[in-house]
């Protein structure tokens, strides 16, 4: 049992560490929570350097200075 809770901690810590080099780290924290393994294979395949718009709420990339969708600063 309590290796399964430690690998478990473990994937929780890696797929937020994924995330966190993406941008999103909120989201590879609930992927290795809630998913365990399989989250830090999602985590991996998140996009990189996207964030999301304070107005609109789409992903836009991080280095741009207006959102693609609705045309204000994020």
């Amino acid at each position: 049992m309590v290796e399964i809770v430690l690998g478990w901690l473990v994937c929780i810590l890696f797929s937020t560490r994924l995330g966190s080099v993406r941008g999103r780290t909120g989201d590879g924290f609930a992927a290795g929570f809630l998913l365990g393994p399989v989250g830090v294979i999602y985590a991996g395949f998140m996009p990189y350097g996207t964030v999301k718009c304070n107005h609109c709420r789409m992903w836009c990339f991080k280095d741009a200075d207006v959102c693609h969708n609705c045309g204000r600063t994020h």
